[in-house]
């Protein structure tokens, strides 16, 4: 069969993944070390071989190792970008655990379409410069991942991005303001016409500040 004629299924993917992880790190794969992987009984592991060989893309025989044909190797050095791409996104941008931006990417990586694929490796390598817009948007992005994981029942905002008639409490320290201290429980009121000033709530008095001072002034609320 052309392997151009079948299309693969989520767990077909999988098993290929496996094979060509397994024959990476052993030298072989054997068909208990592939169901061992996958956490998926031998005579399911058995029909799905059989179905990836009639395609032509493992070459299966009992009691011998599995091993990817031409094309299945095609099929699995894809897969494999795929993950690696979606597990730098969830591990080392969005600061996920390791197992957790595993997990997600195994669950992610067979349906993704490669344009967004394309355009989450685009910003992966992005991230990783060292101009100094590249720099901000880390540390950025850093402060807040850090306030979520400390008010993981919150929404986290910067005071700039809150909608109006909201209430927040302040989560950052505030400096050189004495009508806003870290702790204040405010609410947003209306940005001017221009969009430049921002009216706020506190302690029953209204005031106005900056958009660009509350850019830097991180909030949370209550999910």
């Amino acid at each position: 069969m052309n392997p151009k004629a079948i299309k693969l299924s989520s767990s077909m993917e999988d098993y290929i993944e496996a094979i060509a992880e397994i024959s990476e790190s052993t030298g072989c794969a054997h068909t208990k070390d592939i169901a061992l992987r996958l956490n998926i009984k031998m005579p399911s592991v058995t029909s799905a071989l059989r179905l990836l060989s009639d395609a032509g893309l493992v070459i299966y025989q009992s009691h011998r190792p599995v091993e990817l044909t031409s094309a299945g190797h095609r099929v699995a050095d894809a897969v494999i970008s795929r993950h690696r791409v979606l597990h730098q996104f969830f591990h080392n941008i969005l600061m996920l655990e390791h197992s957790v931006a595993d997990n997600t990417a195994c669950s992610i990586e067979h349906i993704i379409n490669d344009e967004t694929l394309r355009r989450i490796a685009f910003f992966n390598q992005l991230l990783q410069q060292n101009r100094q817009d590249s720099i901000k948007f880390r540390e950025l992005l850093s402060e807040g991942l850090e306030l979520m994981e400390r008010y993981p029942d919150c929404e986290i905002r910067t005071l700039s991005n809150v909608t109006a008639d909201s209430i927040v409490t302040i989560i950052s320290d505030v400096e050189d303001m004495a009508d806003l201290d870290k702790g204040e429980q405010v609410e947003v009121l209306a940005r001017s016409l221009d969009g430049k000033m921002l009216r706020l709530l506190v302690r029953q008095r209204e005031f106005s500040i900056p958009v660009v001072v509350a850019d830097n002034i991180w909030s949370a609320r209550k999910l």
